[in-house]
């Protein structure tokens, strides 16, 4: 194993919270009823499929990338207030780090979050490789966002850990052949779909130097 690739909603920041919360006010801005039980059926899609999906069921007069615009406008502005980074975060980093392992992001937020989210939690020298699935043409659960990053890496997408914590993140994980370890919210930790994740934890923290040498690494 050479390199891990991180999601960034719900897995280095606790942006998801924000993300629900920007769903339910601008939808229902428009009057579209999504409540935050509902949005969270969404989690771990590119935003412009979130409105589509409720626009199937909701038809809307106002154009789609409207709301997208007014939902990533609120959820950066959260991010940027309030964002923190989740648990452990920071001391995997340096592990990663001082062990030479390859680091990347691959998030279906756009490129202009994560450079918010990047620069709100300070770990700008973090990562070799930033892709969005903003600009593809599948976003996640399709696998392209994680093959790019792989492949901006250098690596094979075999030998590369994918970190997650949505059940649509990780079928694009593994659809790119990654090793995928899922970190759900307590909420959602139940949900079957989790089971296609090599190892399902609680928290960053419980990723540590033994673990990582259980799934192929070469740490010191």
């Amino acid at each position: 194993m050479e390199a891990v690739i991180f999601d960034m909603d719900g897995v280095i920041i606790d942006s998801e919270p924000f993300w629900q919360l920007a769903e339910v006010e601008v939808f229902n801005h428009y009057g579209i009823p999504v409540s935050q039980e509902m949005a969270q059926q969404t989690m771990g899609l590119r935003i412009d499929l979130v409105v589509a999906h409720w626009f199937k069921q909701y038809p809307c007069a106002a154009p789609a990338q409207q709301l997208v615009d007014e939902m990533l406008a609120r959820v950066n502005q959260l991010v940027a207030e309030q964002g923190q980074a989740l648990t452990g975060l920071y001391a995997l980093l340096e592990r990663l780090k001082s062990n030479n392992i390859k680091v990347g992001l691959a998030t279906s937020s756009p490129l202009s979050m994560a450079e918010n989210v990047i620069h709100r939690l300070g770990i700008e020298d973090a990562f070799l490789a930033i892709e969005s699935a903003e600009s593809l043409p599948f976003g996640k659960p399709h696998p392209q966002v994680y093959l790019n990053c792989a492949g901006s890496l250098a690596v094979d997408p075999t030998v590369c850990l994918a970190i997650e914590d949505s059940i649509t993140g990780l079928t694009a994980a593994k659809a790119a052949r990654m090793c995928a370890i899922a970190v759900p919210p307590k909420k959602m930790a139940t949900q079957q779909g989790y089971g296609i994740a090599d190892v399902k934890l609680n928290s960053l923290e419980q990723i540590n130097s033994d673990l990582l040498n259980q799934l192929g690494f070469k740490l010191a």
